[in-house]
């Protein structure tokens, strides 16, 4: 038998008052006729993002209530890399507000531009695992600049019959971490396709 121990309560609150992030490629399917990405596919990443940061720092279901005042400022291109970050702003008894960012990179010159933010609300679904009131925000919380990080959610459809995430989704992911990771390494003076050594 094993004997699995909760990670510490502090650890559990770092974990939770940490930015969400997501990174991921703009590839013609995701784009329109002009060759920038869909607003929809925004709002699906910026979503996701506001859910993964409620359900990390609430230990709960969360649905999606609300979202005010999406502004599209700038477009992300077809070859961009997108950082989507989700931040909780307001907690409530089981109710929190996410404050999410999407800002597109161009991968050769290093270019970075804000592309659309907005707040997201969403409320945990009550039920016997939900514990309310949620906690607080841990207003010490930063985002590590210097990591890159992806984060996804696994699909009923990414799944095997064991319930677990398919190999090629699974080496698919690797192969978007590894590829932005490569973009993030070069320098703006880099030609490309060709890396900075050490990366």
């Amino acid at each position: 038998m094993t004997d699995t121990a909760s990670p510490p309560a502090s650890a559990e609150m770092e974990a939770s008052a940490r930015a969400v992030q997501l990174i991921d490629m703009v590839f013609p399917g995701d784009t329109n006729h002009h060759g920038t990405l869909f607003g929809g596919v925004a709002l699906a990443h910026m979503d996701k993002v506001a859910f993964l940061a409620a359900s990390r720092h609430g230990r709960a279901s969360f649905v999606t209530a609300a979202s005010e005042k999406i502004d599209f400022t700038a477009p992300a291109r077809a070859g961009d890399m997108v950082e989507v970050t989700g931040q909780i702003v307001r907690v409530g008894t089981s109710s929190l507000d996410v404050d999410v960012e999407l800002v597109a990179e161009a991968p050769v010159t290093g270019d970075r531009r804000l592309c659309t933010r907005g707040r997201f609300t969403l409320v945990a679904q009550k039920g016997s695992a939900t514990r309310l009131p949620l906690p607080p925000i841990d207003v010490t919380a930063c985002v590590d600049r210097n990591a890159l990080h992806l984060l996804d959610m696994v699909f009923p459809g990414e799944t095997n019959h064991y319930g677990t995430l398919y190999g090629g989704d699974a080496l698919k992911m690797m192969g978007k971490a590894g590829c932005c990771q490569s973009n993030a390494n070069r320098s703006p003076h880099d030609a490309p396709g060709s890396l900075r050594a050490g990366a």
